[in-house]
């Protein structure tokens, strides 16, 4: 079946599950009263900013107003892999082991789950890293173990696992897995994914609207941060593009934008550092990021505009591109533009279907444009069913 339309209509079953009108809510939440009545009617789409504020007011799960599986009527399931990762994280410092194989191998399946994962194939992704992490934690019990490095490329799984669950809206994922990230961490062979689990930390805490603590985590990552090594500079400006969005979730468009600007001053030569650590970072991962603080904090109209004549060289990886369609379409509805909007969605889903499909960005941006256009298009009618949304 498909869901029910929307994040505006779980805020008002939300609020009115604890007797609050909408009035309460806005102040709780430190939103307009407006806005809120906005888009519990599905006048405007909710904002990343809305839904992490709302939640913290009402005390629930970022994932009970996206809808994310498993709070999701629709048919979309949770993926199997994901149940086994909740496992694993469980289990902690007791993980059942498999058997152990050569480093050589663990090696190259952590570069397998990297193409996986660049590749936006998030189903397979989730299928192979329980297999994976079971396998370094039995190499971690062998004789003379490589031990730091096998902690290093224990980071580097449970990063794709962050990275991956924030594709399919698993707030509460992300959270688990970067403790554990963070405690190997600090062992790992590896410094710069200490830096890398404090900056992961940071974009959690902006999902739950602790807009503060969360710049606060980017800076401590940014600051244990040595050296000027491709690494390095990498990291350094993916922290610098992190702290600008979480500016912009705050509504703080100076300040995001001052560390667009400090990530520019990094990459001056304009070199893609599309391989290290996840990050993407570059100039076309710049533009980007500044089409988002525009969309998050500043002009809708200009992050679409803007957004639209982007180009992605070839080591661009299609789950970048495909986010980066899915904040243009948002833009785009944002601007009065929904007929753009679904032009939009549809590039997404052409370059990553799977993320587009899941992500619940996208399912509140169907909603936004059958509340703009009045009325479902056979287009927007065919999208809709392959999300799984009733407009």
């Amino acid at each position: 079946m498909a869901e029910e339309a929307g994040i505006g209509a779980r805020t008002a079953r939300a609020r009115k599950l604890i007797g609050w009108t909408q009035a309460r809510l806005a102040s709780e939440s430190g939103l307009s009263e407006s806005l809120v009545t906005k888009v519990e009617t599905g006048a405007v789409p909710a904002s990343p900013a809305f839904v992490a504020a709302v939640a913290r007011a009402l005390k629930i799960e970022p994932e009970q107003l996206t809808g994310a599986a498993p709070y999701s009527g629709s048919d979309l399931p949770e993926l199997p892999g994901v149940t086994e990762i909740r496992r694993i994280v469980a289990e902690w410092d007791y993980v059942e082991p498999l058997p152990a194989v050569p480093v050589a191998r663990l090696e190259a399946e952590a570069r397998a789950l990297i193409r996986s994962h660049d590749e936006a194939r998030t189903a397979e992704t989730f299928d192979l890293l329980p297999g994976h992490i079971r396998r370094l934690y039995g190499a971690l019990r062998e004789p003379d173990a490589p031990v730091p490095h096998l902690y290093s490329l224990l980071c580097n799984a449970y990063f794709i696992t962050d990275s991956s669950a924030t594709r399919v809206g698993l707030t509460s994922l992300k959270a688990a897995v970067l403790g554990r990230m963070s405690a190997l961490a600090e062992q790992a062979d590896d410094p710069l994914y200490r830096a890398i689990a404090q900056i992961q930390r940071g974009k959690v805490l902006m999902y739950y609207n602790v807009i503060a603590s969360a710049l606060q985590a980017v800076q401590r990552g940014l600051d244990s941060i040595e050296g000027d090594g491709h690494g390095a500079t990498a990291v350094r400006g993916y922290g610098h593009l992190s702290a600008a969005i979480i500016s912009a979730r705050g509504l703080n468009y100076d300040t995001a934008s001052a560390y667009v600007a400090e990530a520019r001053g990094l990459n001056a030569d304009r070199t893609e550092y599309s391989d290290r650590y996840l990050t993407r970072f570059g100039p076309t991962n710049l533009e980007i990021h500044s089409c988002a603080v525009e969309l998050e904090a500043g002009d809708p109209g200009k992050a679409a505009r803007d957004g639209s004549v982007l180009t992605f060289p070839d080591t661009m990886s299609p789950t970048r591109i495909g986010h980066h369609w899915q904040d243009v379409a948002r833009a785009w509805l944002l601007a009065g533009e929904p007929s753009k909007s679904l032009a939009a969605l549809n590039r997404a889903r052409k370059v990553a279907p799977e993320q587009t499909r899941r992500h619940p960005s996208v399912r509140e941006t169907v909603v936004g444009i059958a509340a703009a256009e009045r009325r479902s298009t056979d287009s927007l009618g065919s999208f809709a069913r392959w999300v799984g949304v009733a407009v």
